[in-house]
């Protein structure tokens, strides 16, 4: 009578806990996991822009309930180069954080409203 063969494999092998830290987060760079959060938020930011410059449904998901920002409207701009196709200003912006986040959002479409794509 034949034994079939049976390959004694132990539970761990080396690779194992190698390939363990390529996941972020798993070895002692955790900063790595936030990293991809983080730039798995804004590629979504990015990509509703590119569709549109008013779609910015991805950023209101991404505000906390008690967010608070500084108005987007300059309180003071400045020309410093004007061209057929392109002008360059120096904005001063205010540095109270005055704005609700509806109100934010309002002021980010607001000022995205001159581009018709990005």
């Amino acid at each position: 009578m034949v034994t079939p063969l049976a390959p004694s494999l132990s539970s761990q092998t080396p690779l194992d806990s190698t390939l363990l830290k390529t996941q972020a987060g798993l070895d002692n760079f955790v900063t790595e996991k936030y990293h991809d959060q983080i730039a798995a938020i804004l590629a979504k930011w990015s990509s509703g822009l590119l569709r549109s410059p008013q779609e910015v449904q991805e950023f209101e998901k991404a505000l906390a309930s008690d967010f608070s920002a500084p108005s987007l409207r300059p309180i003071e701009s400045r020309l410093l180069r004007s061209g057929p196709s392109l002008q360059i200003r120096k904005n001063k912006f205010t540095r109270q954080t005055i704005l609700g986040g509806e109100a934010f959002l309002q002021e980010l479409r607001s000022a995205l409203s001159p581009f018709r794509r990005l």
